[in-house]
């Protein structure tokens, strides 16, 4: 007999909700093979001036679809971290490019085991580069999604409505049998009100809090919104 659960399908967002970058080691790495000038006094200072940053130019991205675009931005993230150093924000800027400071929250492995466990199909819909297959791949995770929906290789992103439209037709389900999980107020819940999908919201240490009707702090909780009679 199945289960009965409220939802029949999860989508995800990956940056900031399933993937981030949550080691010091890799910035430690870095600090240990620039040159000065530089700021920073150790790995974590690197690596948590890096999520602020990210967290204050956020909105600055929102909408972007072309990859060179997307690329350019990124790349002034790092010019911002070092500005007085540009060959070492660039060699951070190609290290990125190949995931070289991504890592998996605690959380995120367990939560995708645990609903693949219990027969829920898992989608992902990322404002990302054409990278993250490979992110994802290398992450170990790939396997877990029936589609990853990048939105610069479909060619638009969240918060718009088509790439949710694009969602939903691989999904196979209505609207209202999807639960979204993300990180960002506008993309991630402005987006799938728009359509018509209930979404939840995680804030994750080390950014600004964000504000959304349904608000977790760790992934976990998304078991008690796909099983509620579990209490």
């Amino acid at each position: 007999m199945a289960e009965k659960r409220r939802y029949d399908f999860v989508m995800f967002d990956v940056g900031g909700t399933l993937v981030g970058f949550e080691e010091d080691a890799p910035f430690g790495e870095v600090l240990a093979r620039i040159d000065p000038p530089y700021r920073f006094t150790s790995a974590n200072d690197l690596r948590l001036s890096m999520l602020r940053t990210l967290s204050a130019r956020r909105h600055e991205a929102v909408g972007m679809v072309d990859d060179n675009e997307i690329n350019n931005w990124w790349r002034t993230i790092f010019e911002d971290l070092f500005p007085d150093n540009l060959p070492a924000a660039w060699h951070m800027w190609e290290l990125f490019k190949h995931s070289y400071f991504d890592s998996l929250f605690p959380d995120t492995l367990p939560i995708l085991t645990l609903l693949k466990s219990r027969g829920v199909p898992m989608g992902v819909v990322s404002n990302y580069g054409a990278h993250l297959i490979y992110t994802l791949y290398k992450l170990n995770i790939y396997d877990y999604f029936e589609f990853v929906i990048v939105s610069s290789l479909v060619g638009v992103a969240k918060p718009y409505q088509g790439i949710f439209d694009i969602a939903l037709e691989k999904a196979g389900v209505p609207p209202n049998r999807v639960l979204y999980v993300g990180d960002n107020p506008t993309d991630d819940i402005e987006g799938t009100k728009n359509v018509g999908i209930d979404a939840v919201l995680i804030n994750r240490p080390g950014r600004t809090p964000s504000t959304a009707p349904v608000v977790i702090d760790s992934l976990l909780d998304i078991q008690r919104f796909v099983f509620p009679e579990e209490g």
